[in-house]
């Protein structure tokens, strides 16, 4: 309804022109909705509509012509008629499809990294799963199953009725503070209010969690501080003026980018990715995937929480499914199927 406001706002100076950047962003399905048919209708009062956003599906309905950027440089332009969402994002990334993106996993076996037992919040009952060294698992579920849920109660985040925790063999209690000192590291679902302080730079958002290792005496060595937020702009692939740009002027992808930096500047043995690729381009969903990949060649445990099947069916060794608040089943991405998995998120007997 906001956006909407938004644009009544803008229509009463009657301009020839309106661009809607991202404007979908954060809706839900039925907002969504409601906003495309009022650009559709301002669309048929002959104003011109520049629509910029990263979902392919939303372009084709709503443009005439499609012009595609990657890295600043424009890749081409389409008519609506000729489009398909494979040509798209053939230019966006380079190729037809970011699902072509399969990981290997590590081979041989591996001892347990993080283990929960009997796991209880206000939301969550009787939750048991390990992760071993070099693993990733994927957290699947319909929308209010408890997906977020587990990140936030390995983290500390969220209160915590009953259960045990254990991060390489070693008992701990889930706090913030105490995560962080044990190695476990979180990628929030909401970067923007949980992950980023938007009116920092990028290199005081990149430090921020592990300040101490930059700090003597209670004072920061700045120099240190930058050379390591410029090694990891250049790592990432963040797209910075550089590291004294303010975060909020950045993109979505490369936000995302910057909290993952965040984690990379220390160490840690656990992460937790909580919707890491919702809300960016499908170039910075494929980087989010080579670094998921790399980090678990690395040794460290990789927790995917996603909504979006085929990328935890192409990333992660083992998808857990949830429902209710219960883990229901486990599946082999390599053995079942995208049906399968979904029939179980959605209650079903896959027998």
């Amino acid at each position: 309804m906001r956006r909407i406001v938004q644009i009544s706002k803008v229509l009463v100076y009657n301009h020839d022109v309106i661009i809607f950047d991202e404007p979908t962003t954060a809706l839900d399905q039925s907002g969504r909705r409601r906003l495309l048919e009022v650009i559709m209708n301002l669309k048929k009062q002959d104003l011109g509509i520049i629509f910029v956003s990263h979902n392919i599906e939303e372009v084709l309905e709503i443009s005439d012509r499609i012009t595609v950027f990657r890295d600043g440089k424009n890749m081409g332009t389409m008519l609506k008629e000729e489009a398909t969402v494979e040509k798209i994002v053939s230019k966006m990334i380079g190729h037809k499809s970011y699902s072509d993106f399969k990981r290997e996993p590590v081979q041989g076996k591996h001892k347990v990294i993080f283990e929960v037992k009997d796991l209880n919040t206000e939301k969550l009952k009787g939750i048991n799963f390990k992760i071993h060294k070099g693993e990733v698992i994927g957290i699947a579920g319909i929308m209010g199953a408890g997906k977020t849920e587990i990140a936030k109660a390995i983290f500390g985040i969220d209160p915590v009725e009953s259960g045990e925790f254990y991060i390489n063999g070693e008992r701990y209690e889930p706090q913030p503070s105490k995560s962080v000192k044990k190695g476990i590291a979180l990628i929030p679902e909401e970067r923007q209010e949980q992950g980023l302080v938007l009116n920092m730079d990028v290199k005081k958002n990149i430090s921020l969690t592990y300040l101490d290792q930059w700090s003597r005496a209670n004072v920061i060595d700045l120099e240190a501080e930058k050379n390591t937020a410029e090694k990891l702009i250049e790592y990432l692939k963040i797209k910075t003026t550089g590291p004294l740009q303010i975060v909020k002027f950045l993109s979505g992808g490369n936000q995302q980018r910057v909290v993952i930096g965040r984690w990379l500047s220390g160490d840690f043995s656990l992460g937790i990715f909580d919707e890491p690729t919702k809300g960016i381009d499908v170039k910075a969903k494929e980087d989010i995937y080579h670094q998921i990949d790399e980090l678990a060649h690395k040794g460290k445990g990789i927790i995917f929480i996603s909504s979006f099947l085929p990328e935890l069916i192409n990333v992660t060794d083992r998808i857990i499914v949830m429902k209710d608040g219960k883990v229901v089943d486990e599946f082999d991405p390599r053995r079942n199927t995208e049906a399968e998995i979904m029939i179980a998120m959605l209650g079903g007997n896959n027998n």
